[in-house]
């Protein structure tokens, strides 16, 4: 399965390209008030406003810094009103192929947030994998009438 891979703070993690509409430079966004610090404001992606989520406030609580490396993965919401979902992750540095019998069912992924998941090797780099569609908080995702499939799990 082609993976794009991010580094975060010393550590790897992976999104299935199949799971990705497009990979933008990060572009503006505008801030909304009152929201969880992991939604950095919306932003507008082909006529539609988007919600722009921030991986590096999810995984170790601080804001993604804007670097040449940083992006925006676009996520497609298949059956929302909402069509998109845009992940402002750093260090977006590389698509590769990881099959997939090569990710592991792992404790870390049953004991750590819903959005990660297995973890496999690339060139003795561990990548964990995350999972897009459980970036959606539940009350977004009752908001816009978005549930997750089987194959989104």
């Amino acid at each position: 399965m082609l993976t794009i891979l991010m580094e975060a703070q010393g550590q790897w993690y992976g999104v299935p390209a199949a799971e990705v509409e497009e990979i933008t430079p990060a572009m503006p966004w505008r801030p909304l008030p009152g929201v969880p610090a992991y939604i950095r404001g919306v932003t507008r992606y082909r006529g539609s406003t988007i919600p722009v989520v921030d991986l590096m406030s999810l995984l170790h609580n601080r804001e993604a810094e804007l670097r040449l490396s940083t992006r925006l993965l676009i996520i497609p919401l298949q059956g929302s009103s909402l069509p998109f979902l845009a992940l402002l992750a750093e260090h977006v540095l590389e698509a590769v192929m990881i099959p997939k019998t090569a990710w592991d069912e792992n404790l870390v992924a049953e004991l750590g947030p819903e959005f990660l998941g297995e973890l496999s090797s690339v060139e003795s780099r561990s990548v964990q994998q995350i999972k897009p569609l459980h970036l959606i908080p539940e009350a977004l995702q009752q908001a816009i009438g978005f549930t997750l499939s089987e194959e989104g799990t």
